[in-house]
């Protein structure tokens, strides 16, 4: 289906396996990843198993741009991407603790620009639980 095609192309790989944008530093490489990550999950219906990782791809690409251009707004839809693939991942799954993960990091970078503290207490227990707790600390 096409949301694998946009999935494998929003990554951006050259033929050495290697992400095209880290390896050139060139902006246009990361702007057509993005695209191509955003279509990718166009593509990709609510449910599907591969939609969290396609947002994931995307949080990543944003991350990189963000890092790249320092425009918070980017580190914002990063947050929120992350939440949704966590969202979209049942929490048996093995992958999910690397979304909860990466989404650690990136509220980390937001409290390092903002100093806004809700980012280190608030998001600790994303998806209403954290070893059978019910969203709070334990």
């Amino acid at each position: 289906m096409f949301y694998n095609l946009g999935h494998n192309l929003g990554l951006r790989y050259d033929r050495t396996g290697n992400d095209r944008y880290e390896r050139t530093g060139q902006l246009q490489d990361l702007e057509a990843g993005i695209a191509l990550s955003e279509a990718a999950i166009e593509a990709t219906p609510e449910g599907h198993p591969d939609r969290a990782g396609c947002l994931n791809n995307l949080g990543n690409r944003l991350s990189s741009r963000y890092r790249r251009t320092g425009d918070l707004q980017d580190l914002d839809t990063v947050i929120d991407i992350s939440e949704a693939a966590i969202v979209a991942t049942p929490e048996d799954r093995p992958d999910r603790v690397g979304l909860l993960s990466n989404l650690g990091v990136h509220l980390s970078r937001r409290y390092e620009r903002t100093g806004h503290l809700p980012d280190q207490e608030s998001h600790c227990y994303i998806g209403g639980s954290n070893r059978g707790n019910s969203g709070g600390p334990p």
